[in-house]
């Protein structure tokens, strides 16, 4: 499950067929608007993975699928949510088909990196999935990058 986006998607995958786009790789900024995040988080010269908002209509979403992991785990990542109407991003955890919603983010929150945690406190295995969900304006994307999962509870 970690995975920093310079060389792939690692084991993540993009949902097929029942959402309605992908998350995409991308390095760097976004001409014209600049609301991508103008360079990853890991080294400011790698990749990040991130919606585009104007590349798709209000309310369209799309989701990335992890692994499945087993076992209590801390999952640490990086947001970048930049632009006057940010699109809404969720991380949910399944097990055995039912979803539950583990973390909720959107605003601008400016061309910034923050650093997030979620736990998932689940013994049966399981998968966690970044949705995005795009808000009502073309003007706002959203970025994720440097995914890490630890055993165990997050640290405060």
């Amino acid at each position: 499950g970690d995975c920093n986006f310079d060389r792939d998607f690692c084991n993540w995958t993009n949902e097929q067929g029942t959402d309605d786009f992908d998350w995409s790789r991308k390095k760097g900024p976004t001409p014209p608007f600049y609301t991508a995040p103008s360079a990853d988080h890991t080294s400011g010269i790698g990749w990040y993975i991130y919606s585009r908002a104007s590349s798709y209509g209000p309310g369209y979403n799309a989701r990335l699928h992890s692994p499945l992991m087993t076992g209590p785990k801390c999952m640490t990542f990086f947001s970048n949510l930049n632009g006057e109407d940010t699109s809404l991003v969720f991380v949910y955890f399944t097990v055995s088909g039912r979803k539950t919603l583990a973390w909720l983010k959107s605003g601008d929150r400016g061309d910034r990196w923050i650093m997030e945690q979620v736990f998932i406190n689940e013994t049966r295995e399981y998968k966690v999935t970044l949705e995005v969900k795009r808000g009502y304006s073309w003007y706002g994307d959203a970025a994720i990058d440097d995914i890490l999962f630890t055993n165990g509870s997050c640290a405060q």
